[in-house]
Order: C-alpha cells, then structure tokens, then sequence
C-alpha cells in the first residue's frame, strides 16, 4: 500500500477506484469538527458498496495529514456482542487513538493494552483523571454492564467538550448496537446510550451499516437517535468509473478485457465494487479473458452459482432463512421473493396469498416482511407498510439460483444459466454505445457549464 495506515483497507491503493467526491465528503466533515461545523452522520448504502474502505482511508488522512481534529475509527464487526467486554473493546480503542494522536502521533501506543492505556489517560489530569477512568474502574469493580457502556460510549464526547478538543468517531456496522446484550441476556439499551454521546458538535459521529434498512428505520428513522443524524447515501460506482475498476482488476489479474465489456460488466452489477471483482477474478480463475458477451456470460454465471457472489449472498440468506427467521417459513419463502424483478412492487394482495399458502395470518405476514427488509432481502416503503424486491440485479439473480439449486446439480444449473445469458445478450455496438453515453454523462455532471 503506498499510503499510512492504522487500520489498512482490503483493497489494494492502485485497485482503489473513484470515490473521491465521497472522500473529500468525509474529510471535509472531519476537518470542519475543528469548526464545529459538523453533525452526526449516517452513512447509508447496500451490502458491499465499499464503505467500511472509505472509513479506513478517510480516518488515515485525518490522522497523518493535520492535527487539529483526533479521528478515531471502530469497527462493531467482530466485535463482542456482551455489554462489558464490548465497552473495554470501544474504550479500549478510543484511548489508543486519541493518545496516540495527540502524543505526537506515538504509533507506541497503539499497542498499549486497556489498564496501561487508563493509567495512562489518567496522568493527562481531567476529565480522564477525575471522571472517565475512576468511573469505569468503578463500573467494572461493581461488573455495572450499563455504567460501563455509558461511561465507554460517551469518553469521546465528554474530553471533547472538557478540552474544547475536537474528535471526529467513525463507526463501522454500527446496527450490530442492536444487538448487544448484557450477559444475563437482558438488553442494557446500547442504542440508547449513545444518545448523549452524538449530539455534541465538537465530537459528531459517523456511523455505516451493511444493513441498510436497519439503519435507516431502526437507528436514524426511530428511538432515541431520531432526528440526531444527517443521513448521506453512498451508491455503487458510476458506470465510467466501474468500467475503469474493471480495467484495473483486469490488469492486475492478468485478463484481457475491451472495453465495451468493461462498462457492460458496469451495468450488469450496478457499480458494486465486490460483484466487479468476484467476476473479473473468476474470469482469472476460468483462464478466459472477457473480450465478449460470452466470456463475461461465462464468467458471472460461474460466480453466481459457485464463486464468491454465491458464498456471500448463500450466507446472508440462509442466516436469516435458517437462523433468525422466526416464522417457519423458509424454501417458500425464497421461492416467493424470487419471482420479483428488480425493484419490482409487491402487491398487499400477493402478500396475503403467500400468507394463505404457508398458513400465516396478516400480522404474521407483515411481521415476516419487516424481517426481511431488515435483512436487506426486500426494500420497505416510507411508512413500512408496502414492499419491493431488492434493487440489486445480482441479489436478485442469486435468488433465483438459491431455489434451483436445491433441485439441480451446480453443473446443470451452470450450463442453463449460461444459456439463459446468451440468450439475453444484446448486440456489440450496443454496449459500445451504452460507455459512450455514460462517458458524456459524466462529462455533463462534472463540468457543467464548462467547454470540455
């Protein structure tokens, strides 16, 4: 990687494509902490847009390139679930990186384990020394799985308004608060304890989610963070700069690649970073370069049936088909949502057939339905009340491949949806002439009123 890092992204800096208007978005938020200028934000997109590099690189830069703000990023994925340990994780790594930071960027200290870290916070006199480490040593001496959470959650806040020091927190798959539970299983109301914690301009927060529909309607759309959040949407890439993502992988992977196959394989994916490179690195693994239809037919139809696009959505859905899908109801249910086209409406009276056919009434209906939106498997209405499929193509290509295969061997499967691409392929000069419309589009937006 040719830059610093704390927390290094997955994706290699010359594969790092476009993106800059979200960068600088970001930095610009974390810069202007320093003029307490700005608020809490949520950063919402689908599964796999690439955000969680986005909050890696924009906390590098906000690290080791000025010194006014402290950025501080943490990440709930893989984190402890359980209310104690979860609060010495986050207390933990708040520390590091703020006394790292303003100790003139120790990297030292970064290393430094929780009660070396407390002894040291606590020698910087207040409000560590009288308020934030005796109080957490308290809860913890008390196993006050509550008072530990709030004493963690709101450190960031309170030295920022004591020192009139700004810090900017970046928070990763930030829905994984709703799960927290104290060890005895109650709920300590982890979501609610941040409620303090966000709403200082001198500290704004961040946060991501991989779940979109959990974020926008659980976290940002009710309780106690209502209304405490800017909400910023991040989309895939536009089809020039993932026809050029493309174009890199290709290079790097050793595969040959036109560019009209380029900015088709663009469009087939919507612009989702993880579905472009699953498909060029199949096409590496296949030995075939994607020159044509064909070639990229072939290469997506393998992914999606046997690659990593099938090992990523195979998980999603069966863990909530299989594990948190309460209402018993699993093969019908995937075989319901797989005769949807993308974003297409789901009628309430389709619903209420589906509901007749498995034998669940209304209410469990709508329940099930809310369940899955918050498992990203359908899009939900403004008032939660009406359904669409997912505007993902290839999630909802994988939901048709997720009920055949259960019927079909993957060789059988394979060869009849690479024949059902080949059928469907257009002419050659159409995907030409669909990168030269992108191509002047982007012009359009980026210089308008400018000769280009």
């Amino acid at each position: 990687m040719g830059g610093r890092y704390i927390f290094p992204p997955s994706c290699l800096d010359e594969l790092f494509t476009d993106r800059d208007e979200e960068m600088e978005k970001l930095y610009r938020f974390g810069e202007e902490a320093a003029l307490w200028r700005t608020p809490s934000v949520a950063l919402i997109g689908l599964r796999r847009l690439g955000k969680t590099e986005l909050f890696k690189r924009v906390h590098a830069r906000l690290f080791f390139e000025q010194d006014a703000v402290a950025p501080v990023f943490f990440s709930f994925q893989g984190a402890s679930p359980h209310s104690a340990p979860l609060a010495e994780e986050y207390l933990q790594e708040f520390l590091r990186q703020y006394l790292s930071f303003t100790s003139g960027k120790d990297l030292e200290v970064l290393g430094l384990g929780l009660n070396a870290l407390l002894d040291l916070a606590e020698r910087q006199g207040p409000p560590f020394s009288d308020r934030i480490v005796p109080q957490f040593r308290n809860a913890r001496l008390d196993y006050d799985e509550g008072w530990m959470l709030a004493v963690a959650f709101e450190a960031p806040r309170t030295v920022a308004d004591t020192l009139e020091r700004p810090i900017v927190m970046f928070l990763d798959e930030f829905e994984r608060v709703l799960e927290v539970r104290n060890r005895d299983g109650t709920d300590p109301s982890a979501l609610g304890k941040y409620q303090v914690a966000v709403e200082s301009l001198r500290c704004p927060h961040i946060i991501t989610g991989s779940a979109m529909t959990l974020v926008l309607r659980d976290v940002v759309g009710s309780g106690p963070l209502y209304g405490r959040l800017m909400v910023e949407y991040i989309r895939g890439l536009h089809p020039v700069y993932g026809a050029e993502l493309a174009r890199r992988l290709a290079a790097f992977y050793g595969v040959g690649i036109s560019e009209a196959m380029a900015g088709h394989l663009a469009e087939r994916t919507d612009g989702n970073p993880f579905y472009i490179t699953a498909v060029v690195r199949q096409a590496a693994t296949l030995g075939v370069s994607l020159d044509g239809p064909e070639e990229l037919n072939q290469a997506l139809a393998t992914d999606l049936i046997k690659g990593a696009i099938f090992s990523e959505w195979w998980q999603q859905v069966m863990h909530f088909v299989m594990g948190e899908n309460q209402y018993g109801v699993r093969n019908e249910l995937v075989e319901f949502l797989a005769q949807y086209g993308v974003g297409e409406q789901i009628s309430e009276r389709d619903m209420e057939l589906f509901g007749d056919k498995v034998g669940l009434g209304s209410v469990e209906v709508h329940g099930l339905f809310a369940a899955l939106a918050r498992a990203d498997l359908v899009e939900e209405g403004p008032l939660g009340v009406a359904y669409s499929a997912v505007r993902d193509p290839i999630l909802n290509e994988f939901l048709r491949v997720w009920v055949r295969v259960k019927r079909q061997s993957r060789g059988q499967l394979l060869r009849e949806k690479y024949n059902e691409y080949q059928k469907r392929a257009r002419r050659m000069d159409e995907y030409v002439g669909y990168v030269a419309e992108r191509w002047v589009e982007l012009l359009m937006t980026k210089w308008r009123g400018e000769v280009v």
